[in-house]
């Protein structure tokens, strides 16, 4: 019931020990310093637990846990239950055998160690409680009020967070000799406010160290470059308070320390990192750790895995003195993915990267990292930034990431680029192979310039004809890598010789149209800008509007309840006009989902019930004008005006240029969303294939669910065809603990170094209660906030203002209601951006934290002009 430390016995289980236990022993194996004690086992406070679950109190509990509302009550009817318990005699016999070699005049430190705590995937930082410098008289209570922390709110709010069972709590106590520091804190082996693997942190103040766990102090903060060991900055922090031990026992707070002095030397500060950098090589992992100095004398006092960092793909790294590499992450900056791809999804993308580098450089370039445009690795896709800067301007390529996102964009702006340029990259032979790929498209560019409308057809032509080989190939005639491959070719080609350049087109045509009116005035380049907005045969906006013409057919006496809506239609009550509707809507669009570029993600065919959502809010639109048709024909109007008043600042001559330029775009502007559409239509074609092997394995209890595929790799799943003793399971174990930490990180921004370090913008000025973000699209809002992190969280009622991370079709439904548009991330070319664009809403992008920042309800103005978010 007790385990001591140091102590050479074996090592125990963490479930016995707790996380912070079992570290403290980890760390006396490694012969650091770490102060003497003993650990009540998990063991010792069954008697507790055990008297504890027979009460009317645990039984409400249990029945009750998951009320947020009633959870504050709840613990604290039990934690008035175990405020009485007494220690039994075994107990104290254990308490007694754990003390014996500690005088009596010792004080202790006594601490929570729960199992959940001070691990890989939750640290529970600063949430259980502590008490420092209990003599032995008062360790029995301090016991007491440790254990009753486990029934915290607090604990059990952050359990229910991170997926933490609640109807069994666990505990463990250290007791451990308390040090009289004169100074303490933390230290972090990567800096964890840019995610450098390369700077070590340290925080520190005089007196004990509980005054920084509790936020109650401002630290002297220290930053050390780990790899020269040179200190890189130190700052002088408030340190406002500082926490002292009382010889008797007990602590005082006081300010009595000299603030205006660092409470560490530089000295100190470096075998701290020592000290740091060992822990953090034995767990081979970042790592924070607690730390105490008394009399020039340096104790550990606990450590714990960093679970908020970002933690980079091996391949993605450079060793820490060598020239850095800078990427872009694209899933999470177009995407708005914060989790990776899953281990499918992510071998396909690499094939789509490699189909498409070779159709335009005649090379796949994506095994290896170091010479790759382009590439995927654990489940994402990047770019090599400092490839791509040793072939294009850095203006050049800040601008191309300003369509895709703004704050990405600020931060290149802000960046040293040219430390990031990769000298060894060879481009001739890229340049020469582009050029001799590119001539035909040239030719593609000079017909859609000349005759846009017949240019479409055929685009229109290749994408049925596209659509009809993929849905037709034999794939049980090939392995699954080569049915991926052949889909992911036919990708490629019909994007970058087809759909591609003559979307391209449109921008050449927007360039000369913006040339005509070399002083143009603001007020005319607004009317430029609405030119490529509320154009014709977007596949994404005309999804919208079936769904809303499809939402307009329900019979009026069927239930406004959505459940009871897709009931209705799961049951063949539907009459038969709406019946054929969905059956064209789904043929259609059924391949499309939210998060669509994840593969495991069910498309709208699969899941139905997503789509009554929708329909139910549509249906509420009673107002004809309120109507996505109407919206979209306000917008095309409105489009029109402008062309005839930019008309009248132009000669004849320059007028029927601008009409031919304005014929360019309206006939192929509307193609900004076939390049993706007919990419998801070949992914799913694959999708389904590797469905129906998952659903057979699933027959054959060679998986548990079909949706356990999508863990596998692709690779893995063809291995699984040729050897049907191959143990499947065995391989997603493996292939998901590899993903696990990938898919925990909490920090995440698109522009990042090799070494891991974050490049984010300076924050911008506004003034109070005003936000400002990248204008997108053009207006002016009023209306209330409704902030949603997934498409299908709650309705979104009309007028309300859409705030989101990002959005990507599956979300187009909600823009018929939406008032304005704010996203955290995103450019023009962002989804989100372009169907606002085509709706004629107001939408700000850029906005860093905007669905922490807003709440909902709250009133605000949206000015799409200025980029500029006003609470009222």
């Amino acid at each position: 019931m007790i385990v001591l430390f140091p102590d050479k016995q074996t090592l125990p289980l963490i479930s016995q020990v707790g996380g912070k236990g079992f570290n403290l022993i980890k760390m006396s194996r490694l012969g650091l310093n770490v102060p003497p004690g003993f650990i009540l086992t998990s063991h010792f406070f069954t008697p507790w637990f055990k008297q504890l679950q027979q009460t009317a109190a645990w039984e409400t509990f249990i029945k009750n846990r998951g009320d947020a509302e009633q959870l504050q009550q709840l613990c604290t009817d039990l934690k008035a239950i175990t405020a009485r318990y007494t220690l039994d005699a075994e107990q104290l016999k254990n308490l007694h055998d754990g003390l014996a070699k500690y005088p009596d005049i010792s004080l202790f430190a006594v601490r929570s160690s729960s199992p959940e705590e001070d691990c890989n995937n939750a640290s529970f930082a600063g949430v259980y409680d502590t008490v420092l410098g209990v003599n032995k008289q008062n360790l029995p209570a301090a016991i007491r009020d440790i254990f009753s922390s486990c029934l915290d709110p607090r604990v059990l709010s952050y359990k229910a967070q991170h997926h933490a069972g609640l109807s069994m709590p666990n505990m463990a106590i250290v007791i451990q000799k308390q040090i009289r520091s004169e100074s303490a804190g933390m230290a972090f082996s990567i800096n964890p406010l840019n995610n450098d693997y390369d700077e070590l942190v340290i925080n520190a103040n005089f007196g004990l160290g509980e005054t920084l766990v509790s936020g109650s102090a401002s630290p002297d903060i220290f930053i050390i470059n780990q790899p020269s060991k040179q200190l890189v900055s130190k700052t002088l922090g408030a340190k406002e308070c500082c926490l002292l031990l009382n010889k008797e026992g007990g602590t005082t707070l006081t300010t009595t320390e000299p603030a205006q002095q660092f409470s560490i030397s530089d000295t100190q500060a470096l075998a701290i990192m020592e000290a740091t950098q060992k822990i953090a090589s034995h767990y081979q992992q970042a790592m924070d750790i607690e730390w105490a100095l008394e009399k020039d004398c340096l104790y550990l006092l606990q450590a714990r895995p960093i679970t908020t960092h970002n933690v980079l793909p091996l391949k993605l790294c450079t060793r820490p003195t060598a020239r850095r590499r800078l990427y872009f992450d694209i899933t999470l900056s177009v995407q708005g993915f914060h989790k990776p791809l899953s281990p499918f999804t992510s071998d396909i993308f690499v094939r789509v990267i490699k189909a498409a580098t070779h159709e335009m450089l005649g090379k796949h370039m994506v095994d290896d990292v170091s010479k790759a445009l382009p590439f995927c690795a654990s489940g994402r896709l990047y770019l090599n930034l400092s490839n791509v800067l040793h072939l294009l301007p850095s203006a050049r390529i800040i601008q191309a990431i300003r369509c895709m996102d703004g704050l990405a964009a600020t931060a290149l702006e802000e960046a040293n680029l040219d430390r990031f340029r990769n000298p060894d990259f060879v481009k001739a032979g890229l340049i020469f192979a582009t050029l001799i790929r590119i001539f035909p498209r040239i030719l593609i560019f000079h017909r859609a310039l000349t005759d846009p409308k017949k240019t479409r057809q055929k685009v229109d032509k290749a994408c049925l004809d596209f659509q009809h080989r993929v849905s037709n190939m034999n794939s049980d005639a090939m392995t699954l890598p080569d049915f991926v491959k052949q889909v992911t070719d036919e990708s490629a080609v019909l994007i970058l010789r087809t759909t591609e350049p003559a979307f391209v087109a449109t921008k050449i045509a927007m360039w000369k149209i913006r040339r005509l009116f070399p002083d143009a005035s603001a007020a005319q380049s607004q009317m430029i800008n609405t030119l490529d907005q509320s154009l014709p045969d977007n596949i994404t906006v005309a999804m919208g509007h079936d769904l809303f013409l499809l939402s307009q057919q329900l019979p009026a006496d069927v239930s406004s309840d959505p459940a009871a809506l897709y009931q209705a239609w799961q049951q063949g009550k539907l009459d038969a006009n709406f019946q054929k509707s969905w059956n064209d809507f789904i043929s259609r669009y059924g391949h499309r989902a939210v998060e669509e570029i994840e593969l495991a993600q069910p498309r709208f065919r699969d899941n139905p019930a997503l789509l009554f959502d929708q329909l139910q809010q549509l249906r509420k639109i009673t107002h004809p004008e309120q109507s996505p048709l109407a919206l979209f024909a306000t917008a095309q109007n409105k489009r029109n005006a402008n062309i005839r008043k930019l008309e009248q600042a132009l000669q004849p001559r320059q007028r029927k240029k601008l009409h031919q330029l304005v014929g360019v775009i309206v006939n192929l502007g509307g193609l900004r969303e076939a390049h993706k559409y007919n990419v998801i239509f070949g992914l799913d074609v694959v999708r389904s294939d590797v469905l129906r092997i998952a659903d057979q394995w699933v027959t054959e209890k060679r998986l548990d669910q079909t949706q356990d595929i999508f863990d596998l790799r692709l690779l893995d799943i063809q291995q699984g065809r040729e050897n049907r003793q191959l143990d499947l399971r065995k391989i997603l174990h493996k292939n998901r603990a590899y993903y696990q930490p990938l898919q925990q990180c909490k920090q995440h921004f698109p522009v990042f170094d090799s070494r891991g370090r974050f490049y984010k913008p300076k924050p911008g000025k506004a003034t109070a209660g005003e936000f400002s973000g990248q204008p997108i699209s053009s207006g002016l809002v009023t209306g209330r906030i409704k902030v949603l992190h997934t498409a299908h969280e709650k309705p979104l009622l009309a007028g309300e203002i859409l705030v989101a991370r990002a959005t990507d079709p599956g979300w187009t439904p909600l823009f018929v209601n939406a008032g304005a548009i704010i996203l955290e991330v995103g450019g023009p070319l962002q989804h989100g951006a372009i169907v606002a664009r085509e709706y004629g809403k107001p939408c700000i992008a850029g906005i860093q934290g905007a669905t922490e920042l807003f709440q909902d309800g709250e009133l605000v103005s949206v000015d799409g002009d200025f980029g500029l978010i006003r609470k009222i």
